[in-house]
């Protein structure tokens, strides 16, 4: 019989002509049938094909997930094989079900840290969950601590920075405004300069009418005193001069004498003049009770962004610096204003007088009607007064409550006209009474327009008027000096 040239030496001679044109072209076979290999048993001398093989020979052996044996035809690496007539091509792995061609590692190398011994059969070359050997594992995650450090890091980082630019804006800005008016600022930087000469004898406290009419220098003077203050607030009520005096004045001061003026609007309830200070004062980072206020006031010394914050962010201030028209202190504040003069000890000198004539009075009635229509006096402030004066008067202070006179065309626009008038001078009487202080009553005192510089503020001609009155009542009680 004619030998096939085609023919194997092993003598196969029926293997089927398109698998072994498909082998000899480079591409692998898609369908095999097993039966043509019947003589790969001949040892054992079992030749049935693929059905027939003993299952006790497999039986210990796992049992292999033919999915994977399937080669990949989407993959073009899994469907050429680059050299199928070497069998010993260091990239085949035989004994790796799973790995493509894309799987470089030396099966029968023990030592190499990437050799699949193809116990997970469904790792690919891609794969690198943890098969329980430890070997090809994923990197160890970030631990969620060193994530958190990391972001504390940073934003200490940006705090520090942000402060060093704060502690720069602070330098070029003006002083920041903490109180509720930069007027309030500067009383309290008075109060402050004063202190550090040691106590002061006598105190004068109330809204704008009190360091307007009454000079405690010349008042210290008269009655035998060595020191005078004053340490009044514009546009004040009673429940804010007790707090203002009570937190700001008297601690740092410690005087022996207080006077307080309770002026027409004194009394007024606090939610009828929200608006105009009350909100002002009680948001106010220097005066504020709240909890942040208070961390605020903590922190400023220390850290440049808070104490810088208000001045940072008050842009009609950079505005009106760089105009030049931020004064550096109260005498500068009022300087600006002709014919107004501020004292060392805090009075104001105002060389003016009231002319009816050219006074706003219809504008001012209709703005009393809009913001306090009967111009009520509120029990509230009455109490707080009286209590606060009566403790003072339990430490040994001597208080003296005073009432100032005002214009009578302030009188005629006033809400409620002269009775109103005459009932905030009745409640300053029940004041004093209460808290057992000096009553100065000069709400129908002999005073003319002259002595005005506006409905109810005494010039530089009426104020030594009012303050000779006083000085006469207290002069009578022989106050004691402070320390």
């Amino acid at each position: 019989m004619a030998t096939d040239p085609t023919d194997e030496p092993n003598g196969i001679d029926d293997i089927d002509p398109v698998t072994s044109a498909a082998a000899a072209g480079g591409e692998r076979s898609e369908a095999i049938d097993l039966a043509d290999f019947e003589w790969l048993d001949e040892s054992t001398g079992d030749a049935e094909g693929s059905d027939s093989l003993d299952a006790e020979r497999y039986a210990a052996e796992p049992e292999a997930d033919i999915s994977d044996t399937e080669p990949d035809t989407s993959n073009a690496a899994d469907a050429v094989d680059q050299d199928p007539t070497d069998s010993e091509d260091p990239h085949d792995n035989p004994s790796d079900t799973g790995n493509n061609e894309y799987d470089h590692t030396d099966d029968s190398d023990s030592d190499d840290t990437n050799t699949n011994t193809g116990d997970d059969a469904n790792n690919s070359d891609y794969d690198d969950q943890d098969d329980g050997s430890g070997i090809g594992s994923a990197p160890a995650p970030v631990v969620p601590k060193q994530i958190w450090i990391r972001k504390l890091v940073a934003i200490v980082g940006v705090f520090v920075v942000v402060n060093l630019l704060a502690w720069a804006a602070g330098s070029v800005l003006s002083e920041p405004v903490t109180f509720a008016t930069r007027g309030m600022q500067f009383q309290d930087r008075i109060i402050e300069e004063r202190s550090r000469q040691g106590c002061v004898d006598l105190v004068v406290a109330g809204n704008s009418v009190s360091f307007q009419g009454i000079s405690p220098t010349s008042l210290a003077d008269q009655v035998g005193l060595e020191s005078g203050l004053s340490v009044g607030i514009a546009a004040s009520i009673a429940t804010i001069d007790v707090d203002w005096m009570d937190r700001v004045a008297l601690d740092r001061l410690d005087p022996s004498v207080v006077v307080w003026v309770a002026s027409i609007g004194s009394f007024l309830p606090a939610e009828d003049v929200e608006g105009l200070i009350v909100s002002l004062y009680n948001r106010a980072p220097a005066t504020s009770r709240s909890e942040g206020a208070a961390l605020d006031r903590w922190l400023s010394p220390y850290v440049p962004l808070v104490r810088e914050r208000p001045a940072i962010t008050n842009f009609d201030a950079i505005i009106d610096q760089l105009e030049g028209n931020i004064p550096e202190n109260a005498a500068e504040a009022f300087a600006a204003q002709p014919n107004y003069e501020r004292d060392p000890d805090g009075h104001l000198r105002v060389d003016q007088t009231f002319d009816p004539r050219f006074a706003p009075l219809k504008a001012l009635s209709t703005a009393f009607e809009l913001v306090v229509p009967d111009w009520p006096v509120d029990t509230e402030q009455v109490v707080a007064i009286s209590d606060y004066l009566a403790e003072l008067e339990a430490q040994g202070i001597t208080t003296v409550v005073v009432v100032p006179p005002a214009t009578d065309e302030l009188v005629s626009v006033l809400p409620g006209g002269a009775h109103n008038f005459a009932r905030h001078a009745d409640a300053a009487a029940q004041v004093a009474e209460r808290a057992g202080s000096v009553l100065v009553d000069e709400s129908q005192g002999a005073y003319d327009n002259e002595h005005f510089s506006d409905t109810h503020h005494l010039n530089i001609t009426g104020a030594p008027i009012l303050t000779a009155a006083v000085a006469e009542e207290l002069g009578a009680v022989n106050p004691g000096g402070c320390g």
